[in-house]
């Protein structure tokens, strides 16, 4: 919007006021001066915690330097690999990884939280054999190396692995990216039928 300022020309000196009364003894040439109005902005800091970025990334759109009061904002945390997003705090809370705020008449924070992530991992046998797994925790974080290791049962050869684990290395070391599961595959020489034994490790 805009706002009045003053009258220039054929006008008395510090006219003000928007309404002026001229006595017409001549030509005038009288002009109206107008200003625009300010627009008050206000800042919305996006922060992460870990502050070092590594749990995940905070980004707005627009993505501006200030914002109007009763403007909307979206707000979006993407999580890195390895880790959770846990909710946003600040000008408001929410659990939903994407969030719509309205900016109010000052400046304002949004922490988007990230925590790692864990994961299990699971072992099952097709066949008579058993699966060791080391070492043996609960849960898993993303990178964690761990070690498989499969044992045959009497008149039985350990055959290969499957699930989210190939080849036929045994034992075989691997690297935790997501919850795992492990199925080792014995063979049988009498060509006995092979069963399928879940075992699991959470």
């Amino acid at each position: 919007g805009h706002r009045f300022v003053q009258w220039s020309g054929d006008v008395p000196p510090s006219s003000t006021s928007s309404t002026l009364v001229v006595t017409m003894d001549s030509a005038k040439s009288i002009v109206a001066e107008f200003e625009e109005i300010p627009v008050d902005t206000y800042t919305l800091d996006t922060q992460v915690f870990p502050t070092d970025g590594s749990g995940g990334t905070a980004t707005k759109s627009p993505d501006q330097a200030s914002y109007t009061a009763g403007s909307t904002v979206v707000l979006t945390a993407s999580p890195m690999p390895g880790y959770e997003f846990q909710g946003w705090t600040g000008l408001m809370n929410s659990a939903s990884a994407v969030v719509t705020v309205t900016m109010p008449a000052q400046n304002s924070i949004m922490l988007a939280s990230f925590v790692e992530a864990e994961y299990s991992v699971t072992t099952q046998v097709n066949g008579s054999g058993s699966v060791s797994v080391t070492p043996l925790k609960t849960s898993y974080r993303y990178g964690d190396q761990v070690t498989v290791e499969a044992t045959a049962n009497s008149g039985w050869s350990f055959l290969s692995w499957g699930g989210d684990v190939g080849g036929n290395e045994n034992p075989k070391t691997i690297e935790i990216r997501g919850d795992t599961n492990i199925i080792a595959t014995f063979s049988n020489d009498s060509g006995e039928q092979m069963n399928y034994l879940p075992l699991a490790y959470r």
